[in-house]
Formats: structure tokens, C-alpha cells, sequence
């Protein structure tokens, strides 16, 4: 076993939306870390110049506070052109289906939502949980 900071290495990060009050994105110490096709709401940070575009995702906060896609949201060329497929990923966050090309981030846009998966509440975690 090794002891202290093994940095990660060999990493892709595409198609993300990524919103932050302060630097978006800070990459630790790494190797062969790549970045494309992400979506960086406010300050870059250190994304590099190729790791994406800095653009107002134009996401709304719902009921529970999740930010989500709305059809603002698709106005942005960067949300709906995702550089890479990823046939694997038949499902999003929220467990529909996603078609062949997606939206960047973890959410397929629709517009009557049906979200059958969502954040833990407090009541649900925790040794007080039912």
C-alpha cells in the first residue's frame, strides 16, 4: 500500500456543464488529463484553452434547487453539440434515455420532464433515516 497523494492519471473529462461561483475548474497535479467539449458557466479557471467554452449554460434551479437544462439552454451551441459519443451512456442522470448524441452535462433536456431518480434529502440519509 502506498502512503500520501497519488495524483490521477489517463483522464478524460468531455460534454460537462460546469457552473462554479469562483474558478470552475481546478486541475490538480495530474497526468494525461484531457479536456474537451465541456461547457464552463463563469470563470475557466484552468481549463484549457481546447477543454471547452466559457457560455452561459442557462440552467434554472427547480424545485429541490437541482440546476437544470431548459430550452434556453438549447440556444447554446455548446450544450447541444457534444464533441464526443458515448454509446454507452443509454441513461442520464435522472434514468432516461438518452439519444445517440446528447446534451453536454448530465441531464437530456425535455420539456415535461419525468425525473425518476433525485437528490437524497436529509430524511432519506443518515442514521436517522426511514
Amino acid at each position: 500500500m502506498k502512503s500520501g497523494d497519488v495524483p490521477p492519471s489517463a483522464v478524460v473529462v468531455t460534454g460537462n456543464i460546469l457552473v462554479s461561483d469562483g474558478k470552475a475548474v481546478q486541475v490538480p497535479a495530474a497526468k494525461d488529463f484531457t479536456w474537451r467539449g465541456n461547457v464552463v458557466g463563469k470563470s475557466r479557471g484552468d481549463l484549457p484553452g481546447s477543454g471547452g467554452v466559457e457560455a452561459d449554460p442557462r440552467l434554472k434551479a427547480d424545485a429541490a434547487g437541482v440546476l437544470r437544462l431548459t430550452r434556453e439552454s438549447l440556444k447554446v451551441p455548446a450544450v447541444v453539440r457534444v464533441p464526443d459519443s458515448f454509446p454507452q451512456t443509454k441513461t442520464d442522470i435522472n434514468g432516461r434515455t438518452r439519444p445517440g448524441a446528447g446534451n453536454a452535462g448530465a441531464e437530456q433536456f425535455e420539456a415535461e420532464p419525468t425525473v425518476t431518480r433525485a437528490p437524497l434529502t436529509t430524511d432519506e440519509v443518515g442514521p436517522s433515516s426511514r
